[in-house]
């Protein structure tokens, strides 16, 4: 139990160490988490994309749908 103690000490510690050092990058980055949302964005339009070619291939869908991922993201931006 209490190394166990110890290690969750420990760990707690490395997320607070974390936290300070995302919040410092933000504050002298402030666009860089809009940044990386738009990297993440574009890497989820990407798989849905190819999801939707192999459903199509596949003949599980005869016809490519509107991205979904795209209006659930637009729908959060305009909120």
């Amino acid at each position: 139990p209490e190394f166990r103690r110890y290690q969750e000490t420990l760990i707690k510690g490395e997320l607070a160490d974390l936290r300070a050092e995302i919040d410092k990058l933000q504050g002298e980055y402030p666009n860089l988490q809009s940044f990386t949302t738009e990297q993440f964005r574009g890497e989820l339009l990407a798989i849905e994309a190819d999801t939707y070619a192999e459903f199509v291939k596949s003949g599980r869908l005869n016809k490519e749908l509107a991205s979904m991922l795209e209006n659930v993201l637009q729908n959060n931006q305009s909120q």
